[in-house]
């Protein structure tokens, strides 16, 4: 009887002490929720709108969607002024044009928000800027501006949450009397991506975004007009009379469409100036080129492009024996190159290459390597 009465005592005992045990494990959790409801989340409103008078409504979606995301994910609440609310929105607050801070600032009260960020864009060719500002509704001040540009594409949602990270670091001392919980993330193994995904509705705007930017892509600005200079790097047996000659050069050609790439029709032209100098004599001489160009190249939209290049026609050319009086005759030429394109802009860009260059002048034909730079605008 003893030991059995020995035995339920320690039971009892040890129950107490899981019960303690299981006692103190939830006190921190109550204590959360106690913090949680001391300190609410932060409600931010997102104004997203044209910064000029051209309204492109797949870049408002895109870019609330993406902006709503990143704040989402940093653990804040998020209304957009485009979703239906019980309180009518400003007329005006998401259109182009100046902005009432006053009337945007009232409509941020009117839906209880804490903060309202907005996002005026501007875009043109494949760029975009978005220039962002963060306000504090209880101060009624502009308190972070942030402002980024990129390609459009797939950096887009880079830039964005690039933005959104700087505002919430600079604002991160307003933003601590509130409650903040960012999503979990999940790992199976080393890597894992978030357990987020994109709203459907982003993931479908973005889709069409796409496929719009690829077919403005396509379409290619029809005349290419370029300045250039290359040396004229003399071998064969015209290098035994002058080794070197600069030419300047010019040409435009009608850019045509092709399945991969485009196809330049156009007109090459230069002056290619050096001074021979023989036993007997010495004379400047000039070889002027103006003859057909054409060009296939492929990488249109993009950083770099390809290209290569052939052209040929007639030349002028002339010299000066000895300063006795300029004689003229008509050759033959002949170039060929490959090179790479540029872009700044899809207007302005340069393009350099690498030809070789043949005049068939009959007695001593000239020949040699012509690397060129150039500086193209197209329209």
């Amino acid at each position: 009887m003893k030991r059995r009465a020995d035995h339920i005592s320690r039971l009892l005992m040890r129950s107490r002490i899981l019960l303690a045990c299981l006692i103190l494990m939830t006190i921190p959790n109550i204590l959360s929720v106690a913090d949680e409801s001391v300190s609410p989340h932060a409600l931010v409103l997102v104004i997203v709108r044209p910064s000029g008078m051209v309204e492109n409504a797949l870049f408002r979606e895109v870019i609330a969607d993406s902006i709503k995301f990143e704040l989402e994910r940093a653990g804040l609440q998020v209304i957009l002024s485009s979703e239906p609310t019980e309180v009518s929105p400003v007329k005006g607050v998401d259109e182009a044009g100046d902005i009432d801070v006053n009337s945007m600032l009232n409509l941020a009260r009117s839906v209880e928000a804490d903060f309202v960020i907005t996002g005026e864009y501007s875009s043109k060719d494949n760029d975009i800027q978005i220039d962002f500002n963060w306000y504090d509704v209880s101060e009624s001040r502009l308190s972070v501006s942030v402002s980024k540009s990129s390609r459009l594409g797939l950096t887009l949602d880079m830039i964005i949450a690039e933005a959104i990270d700087d505002i919430l670091i600079q604002a991160k001392d307003r933003l601590a009397n509130f409650s903040t919980r960012p999503k979990e993330k999940t790992f199976e193994g080393s890597v894992q991506q978030e357990s987020e995904q994109l709203p459907e509705n982003q993931a479908a705007a973005k889709q069409t975004i796409d496929k719009q930017i690829d077919a403005d892509a396509r379409i290619i600005k029809r005349f290419e007009f370029s300045i250039g200079f290359s040396p004229f790097l003399v071998n064969a047996g015209a290098s035994e009379y002058f080794k070197i000659g600069f030419m300047p050069s010019f040409y435009v050609s009608y850019r045509i469409n092709m399945p991969i790439g485009w196809l330049g029709l156009g007109i090459y032209a230069g002056i290619n100036s050096f001074l021979a100098e023989g036993v007997l004599a010495s004379s400047e001489c000039l070889l002027i080129p103006l003859g057909v160009d054409l060009r296939y190249a492929t990488g249109e939209g993009t950083s770099i492009g390809l290209f290569v290049r052939i052209s040929g026609g007639p030349a002028i050319l002339t010299i000066n024996p000895n300063e006795t009086g300029r004689l003229s005759k008509v050759i033959p030429y002949v170039l060929g190159g490959i090179g790479l394109n540029i872009p700044f802009t899809r207007s302005f860009g340069i393009a350099v290459d690498t030809s070789y260059t043949i005049f068939f002048e009959k007695q001593h034909p000239i020949m040699g390597f012509t690397p060129s730079v150039y500086l193209y605008m197209r329209l």
